[in-house]
């Protein structure tokens, strides 16, 4: 029979986070993650900014409930590995998953065009022909009952 080593220590980090005790996200995600979480970013797809923003993805994806379950799925960590590289899994499948949605979106080219005249054009809403359109602002301001 064959004993699985339990880490008891990221068990009770990962009960902590699905809390969200703020210290312990602060601690674990954004210091102790946070070169796992750089070294993902730089090496694989995301639509991410900077890594804080990758970061806050990540946590949301890993913490968020399940629209079926209701459940996160850092409620499914049994404390079988430790808990980065549990935390690693998420944001490859995570990349993964994002890379895969961007490949199937069609890729457009960008607009030639002929002339500056046409690269200066508005849009077609000809607003020097017709003026713009005042919008009359106090039918919002009602307050409703």
């Amino acid at each position: 029979m064959e004993v699985k080593k339990i880490y008891h220590e990221d068990l009770k980090i990962a009960k902590a986070l699905i809390k969200r005790d703020n210290l312990v996200t602060r601690k674990y995600f954004y210091q102790r993650c946070y070169p796992l979480s750089k070294s993902i970013y730089d090496n694989y797809y995301t639509d991410c900014i900077n890594c804080k923003e990758f970061i806050d993805e990540i946590y949301i994806v890993v913490l968020a409930p399940s629209k079926i379950s209701g459940k996160c799925q850092m409620d499914n960590f049994r404390g079988e590995s430790t808990l980065a590289s549990w935390i690693k899994t998420a944001c490859l499948y995570y990349c993964y998953k994002q890379y895969e949605t961007k490949s199937r979106n069609p890729i457009y080219e960008p607009l030639i065009f002929r002339n500056n005249q046409e690269k200066d054009d508005d849009g077609g809403r000809g607003e020097e022909k017709f003026g713009s359109i005042e919008i009359d602002f106090n039918n919002l301001l009602v307050e409703l009952d």
